[in-house]
């Protein structure tokens, strides 16, 4: 759906902003882009609206290079976040919202009901919403106008740059959940800038970390979390994350399984009240070992059924080699 071939930004001073960045994106995935300022994040954004035109490489929609659209007929197409959100001050929040859809000639009864169906879609009440303006609106509420701003004209794709960073904690996991949920809704392609990896984790279904204009690792957040590309990566998500992620693995991952007998019926566990379930993290499995004084535990289904048993030996040694990793990795100098 989005192909980028070999992108590449260098500025004439002789900085290189983007070296060659090549990656697929499917119809309806969430992906992030992240990595230390300066890293070419926000650059490759912008190349992809062409605020910014790149120096080499291109961008496929569809199969068809970008540039082949007018660079209005292309920023028209594309839905576009960012973080000061840039609601217009003297127009009401419905002619914000639908302010693209006036440009493209859209009447001003259908451009209402499209203000009042995305409102409604975010549950804010459009009989409240609709006619006030920016000033009147909280900071959190305005963000959400300017999300609702990019769906309005209804493009395939969305761009957003660090969208919730200025927003308080709360107001910002708020909007996370929020878009989330809109983006199931209505099947979007979101690329997202942001530099908090916790964000990235909470809303990517594919990361993109990058390094001085470089593509280091590209892969689902579970699947960074659990084998980051190198040294570079670990440090950047952090010691402490990457060993609460270890902690954290279901006890499915380090079972040993229980083979069925020939009957292909697995017995029903006769001690329930020492059984864990699969889904179980390996630390919950050691807290449960250690407060009953187990040698192993035994983890069954949600029918019952013994699926495999854990031994305490495995734990303690799986746990150890966790502390040891993180304790050599403290020790290492992060590469800057």
């Amino acid at each position: 759906m989005l192909a980028f071939k070999k992108l590449t930004k260098k500025f004439p001073d002789g900085t290189v902003a983007v070296k060659e960045f090549t990656l697929e994106i499917k119809r309806g995935e969430f992906v992030v882009l992240i990595g230390p300022s300066g890293c070419g994040k926000s650059t490759t954004l912008r190349m992809m609206n062409r605020l910014v035109e790149p120096t080499s490489g291109t961008i496929e929609i569809d199969g068809k290079d970008y540039k082949s659209y007018p660079p209005v007929e292309l920023r028209r197409r594309l839905g576009y976040v960012i973080q000061q959100v840039g609601l217009i001050p003297h127009l009401t929040i419905a002619e914000n919202i639908t302010f693209v859809l006036k440009l493209k000639g859209i009447k001003e009864n259908e451009r209402r009901a499209r203000a009042k169906e995305l409102l409604e879609l975010i549950e804010m009440n459009p009989d409240v919403f609709m006619d006030r303006y920016p000033s009147e609106l909280s900071g959190g509420q305005q963000q959400r106008i300017g999300v609702l701003r990019a769906l309005a004209h209804d493009p395939d794709i969305i761009l957003m740059d660090e969208p919730f960073g200025a927003l308080d904690p709360i107001t910002r996991e708020q909007l996370q959940d929020e878009l989330k949920r809109l983006q199931r809704s209505v099947h979007k392609t979101i690329v997202f800038v942001t530099h908090d990896m916790d964000e990235a984790v909470r809303m990517a279904d594919r990361i993109v970390i990058m390094r001085n204009g470089d593509i280091v690792q590209a892969e689902s957040p579970e699947q960074i979390l659990r084998a980051p590309a190198d040294e570079f990566v670990a440090n950047f998500i952090g010691r402490q994350r990457l060993l609460r992620q270890k902690t954290e693995m279901p006890v499915a991952d380090i079972m040993s399984k229980v083979v069925a007998p020939v009957s292909g019926q697995v017995s029903v566990n006769p001690e329930p009240e020492i059984t864990i379930r699969p889904e179980s993290t390996v630390l919950q499995s050691m807290q449960l070992i250690l407060s009953h004084n187990l040698d192993s535990l035994t983890v069954t289904d949600f029918d019952g059924k013994i699926v495999g048993i854990v031994n305490r030996a495995d734990l303690i040694s799986f746990l150890d080699n966790v502390r040891l990793a993180d304790k050599e990795a403290a020790s290492t100098k992060v590469v800057s």
